[in-house]
């Protein structure tokens, strides 16, 4: 039986303040609630990376591997460890493996009476009697210092593969999709198209050509927006010792997110002169 792939995805710390500080910090958290639920749920933008070229492809069970599992560009894989991110020969003809956990292939099966072709990637998969070919999202999760101060941000990797013959078959790592002023997955679809990712730290571009002023107050504004969601979710009635215990990580991230702003107006006051 054969199922279609959809167009949208499958889905499937700084030290803490002392307790006086952080009595200070929560007297105004109804305050902000208030002024959080007006300024709505907007987000930074949403940006790719385009991998060139990543791709594994399988001619009967001889492979020829070209993935690379760094997909920002910083020199440390993203995928996981070898037991989340590999690939081997499937049968008699084409390639399955893991991709940050997810189950990815693209393969020929034949018996005495018939054959068929199979492709998937994460949760959706398609086959039959003709060549195949899907395109889907896998969600991950991943580290980067120039991506959101180094901050775990969760993204969509786009996968594609494909039957190309009986006995040709390839898996392409197509691109990253993510938040570069939030950290939690985007909104996204598989037909949309989004701006390439700037790595601003590595550019001596004028504001005006590396995204200009606005894209970086943008940011601001958003990593501020997540500092109040922050302060407006912390529990008020927790008992005192679980209250700092829950209160620390929530610190931790705060002072993240403060050191980007002050990142990003030290380069927007830079790039004003």
């Amino acid at each position: 039986m054969k199922t279609a792939a959809s167009d949208q995805p499958v889905v499937s710390e700084s030290s803490p303040l002392q307790p006086g500080a952080i009595r200070q910090w929560l007297a105004g958290s109804a305050t902000v609630a208030g002024s959080l639920a007006a300024a709505g749920s907007a987000s930074g933008e949403v940006v790719q990376i385009t991998l060139s070229g990543n791709e594994i492809s399988a001619s009967g069970t001889v492979l020829t591997d070209n993935t690379n599992d760094d997909v920002t560009g910083d020199g440390i894989g993203d995928l996981g460890s070898s037991s989340s991110f590999y690939f081997r020969a499937a049968g008699s003809a084409g390639v399955r493996g893991r991709i940050a956990g997810q189950v990815v292939r693209a393969s020929f099966s034949s018996s005495t009476f018939s054959g068929y072709f199979n492709v998937r990637v994460g949760t959706s998969s398609s086959s039959g009697g003709n060549p195949e070919s899907l395109r889907n999202f896998i969600p991950i999760r991943f580290t980067d210092a120039r991506i959101n101060g180094g901050a775990t941000t969760e993204g969509y990797l786009e996968v594609f593969a494909e039957n190309l013959s009986e006995s040709d078959h390839r898996i392409e790592l197509v691109r990253l999709i993510f938040d570069d002023a939030d950290t939690d997955l985007p909104s996204a679809g598989l037909r949309d198209s989004f701006p390439e990712w700037i790595d601003l730290s590595a550019t001596s571009m004028p504001l005006a050509t590396a995204g200009g002023a606005g894209k970086i107050e943008r940011k601001i504004a958003a990593l501020e927006r997540k500092i109040r969601q922050i302060k407006a979710n912390s529990p008020q009635n927790a008992p005192r010792l679980n209250f700092y215990k829950l209160q620390a990580a929530r610190l931790r991230q705060i002072a993240i997110y403060e050191r980007q702003i002050a990142a990003l107006k030290r380069k927007l006051v830079k790039g004003g002169r």
